[in-house]
């Protein structure tokens, strides 16, 4: 079952429970098909007299649903408009698109976020398949992706927002926004009725964030923005003048999106290996901190520390090695601040965690990797099995606390704590891991040996994930042939 619950804070009481569920599956499959129902609530949302929204995504077919509702049939994601006093005013499914046969049966569109238009009509929005219903005149019409197996599984799912009127009868608007796999993840609408969605873009791009704002009768998209992995995707809110302020991912930054003025402010903290802000350093880590008119100099809890790069987006420094030690396996917290002139133009409140280990890639998520030959790692240059692949990257424990910041490395072992690499569940041997020769304090080198794979006649992608005591970073590939 899936629930409403509203509480009196001052009571410390519940006031009302409001439960819903349904049981009928659109597979086949006896008992085992029987187990898989699932209802869930994805988003809440309150217009100006109190009405509650109750939003989410289905696997079954006989949700409760009202008399004339836009769809009284359907599967997948749905909608439930409350009265204040707990009292179901409509409910109705979205569409009734799914994808997969016998067992593997599953809605091919989905839910995720929903807000209340000045008229109280409701705008939702998530991701969506082929079959998804558009609107005549819509900004986009059409799902633009690779074809979907209708034996599944579900192919990309582009984003779509949409607008139902306030009896819940009947669609205003529905169109997609994005292509590809590109599902929405939040909406706020301002009192015009315009929409502004953010979500994220799967594509292998260092902007895959968005913020799409687009008219109130869906017919054109008023501004179209991108921003770094993990910045302003995840959720968005309009404050009372209509600015956007919008968080992403687990960066920990909410930052203030004006349309109307010159973009500012500090869109995250990133390793400089890896395209995601993740709202946490390691001593030694070399970072870049992107935003919009930014500065040249950056402070850490006060102290200046290296500018090895600085533009008005993008500024490249180090976490210092002599930053105060701390119990291992504790976090602290640092406060890096921006300034152009000694005027501060960002600051941002990170955590200090042991190790937070990065490899570099070369372009999306391939690895900037050389062969055992020297070569570059490539499709069409893999590495041999058997052979050494080496990669570098940043952010491992264990270096020393008298290492100084700019300098190169004089030492080819990590104190404390040694780097490696894993390929699947499998630890890779490796014949060196340390600090890289000659390279910039804060880079590690780890030359692999490719065993332990088993695979057929072609080049395979193979994803190394880099350790550092407790810790594993993000996956970077390296082409390998048997």
């Amino acid at each position: 079952r899936t629930f409403v619950t509203k509480i009196d804070p001052a009571a410390r009481q519940v006031v009302w429970e409001h439960y819903y569920t349904g049981l009928q599956l659109a597979c086949s499959g006896g008992s085992s098909c029987f187990l898989s129902a699932r209802l869930t609530t994805t988003t809440l949302a309150i217009d100006s007299i109190g009405n509650i929204y109750s939003a989410g995504n289905t696997n079954t077919l006989d949700l409760p649903t009202t008399p004339g509702a836009f769809r009284e049939r359907g599967y997948g994601p749905y909608i439930r408009k409350l009265s204040p006093a707990g009292e179901i005013i409509w409910s109705t499914y979205l569409s009734d698109n799914r994808v997969g046969l016998g067992l593997r049966v599953s809605p091919a569109d989905t839910l995720a976020a929903i807000a209340v238009g000045p008229d109280n009509s409701l705008f939702f929005s998530g991701g969506a398949g082929p079959g998804w219903p558009t609107s005549h005149g819509a900004y986009r019409t059409r799902y633009e992706g690779p074809a979907w197996s209708p034996t599944g599984p579900a192919g990309p799912r582009n984003a779509y927002v949409a607008r139902i009127s306030a009896d819940g009868k009947a669609l205003l608007y529905s169109t997609f926004l994005k292509p590809d796999s590109s599902a929405a993840n939040s909406i706020a609408v301002d009192p015009g009725g315009n929409a502004f969605v953010s979500g994220a873009s799967s594509e292998l791009s260092f902007e895959p964030d968005y913020i799409t704002s687009i008219n109130a009768a869906g017919t054109a998209v008023l501004a179209d923005k991108r921003y770094p992995a993990g910045s302003r995707g995840t959720i968005i809110a309009l404050d009372t003048i209509g600015r956007v302020h919008a968080a992403g991912g687990n960066a920990g930054i909410v930052t203030l999106v004006d349309p109307g003025s010159t973009p500012n402010g500090l869109y995250g903290i990133f390793n400089a290996a890896e395209p995601a802000a993740v709202g946490r350093v390691a001593r030694g880590e070399l970072i870049s901190i992107l935003g919009a008119s930014l500065g040249d100099e950056v402070y850490i809890d006060g102290a200046p520390v290296p500018v090895f790069y600085a533009s008005d987006t993008q500024i490249n420094t180090i976490i210092p090695f002599a930053i105060n030690p701390f119990a291992l396996g504790s976090e602290d917290r640092l406060t890096i601040t921006v300034r152009r002139n000694g005027v501060e133009t960002a600051k941002a409140v990170v955590a200090l965690t042991l190790a937070q280990p990065e490899i570099f890639k070369s372009s999306g998520r391939q690895a900037a990797a050389l062969n055992q030959d020297g070569s570059v790692n490539s499709r069409t240059n893999p590495a041999k099995l058997g052979s050494i692949v080496t990669v570098w990257g940043t952010g491992a424990a264990g270096w020393p606390r008298e290492t100084k910041e700019g300098s190169l490395n004089a030492s080819t072992e990590l104190k404390y704590l040694p780097v490696g690499a894993i390929a699947g569940n499998t630890e890779m041997q490796s014949t060196f891991s340390g600090a890289a020769p000659g390279l910039a304090a804060g880079v590690f080198q780890v030359n692999v040996k490719l065993s332990e794979m088993y695979f057929g006649q072609d080049v395979n992608n193979v994803a190394l994930y880099p350790v550092s005591g407790t810790e594993t970073g993000s996956p970077a590939f390296v082409y390998v042939k048997p």
